[in-house]
């Protein structure tokens, strides 16, 4: 969708709760910022999803079971 000359961004979103590790991976001269760990893995699993659920936004279980806001 256009707006003026702007373009609006089309993302998807998931949202996740869990322990994760992150820091400096490689080596001294190729050296990545990432995050690593379970919920990690899982969260890209559920953004995988947002596509095929038709669905710019999803949540873990446990983060909808602390979400107290409306979501349409």
């Amino acid at each position: 969708t256009r707006y003026g000359s702007k373009v609006a961004l089309r993302l998807d979103v998931a949202l996740n709760h869990g322990i994760v590790f992150y820091g400096n991976v490689g080596a001294p001269g190729r050296l990545d910022f990432t995050v690593i760990g379970p919920a990690v893995n899982e969260v890209a699993r559920m953004e995988a999803l947002c596509g095929a659920l038709g669905r710019p936004i999803i949540m873990s279980a446990d983060v909808a079971a602390e979400f107290d806001g409306a979501m349409k």
